[in-house]
């Protein structure tokens, strides 16, 4: 989560993404939701898709959906300011 979106200096996403190099992370799921905790912006996004990622890997793990192959990453960015 990106916290603090609605300050005037807050790092966009996609600036986010290259200083932390995710763009080059493999075999990796990630997501970054721009939030703002004091209005609840995006928590509930951001909270969703981790749940969602937790279950697929839970029945994954459990050999329910098992994929083939190596895991591509996931590359979800959602446009910060």
């Amino acid at each position: 989560m990106a916290n603090k979106q609605d300050l005037p200096n807050a790092m966009p996403v996609p600036e986010i993404v290259e200083a932390l190099g995710l763009n080059r992370l493999r075999g990796r799921q990630w997501f970054i939701q721009p939030t703002v905790a004091t209005t609840g912006s995006g928590l509930w996004e951001g909270l969703d898709w981790l749940m969602k990622t937790l279950k697929n890997k839970s029945r994954t793990s459990e050999g329910i959906s098992a994929q083939k192959g190596p895991t591509a990453p996931s590359i979800e960015v959602q446009a910060g300011k």
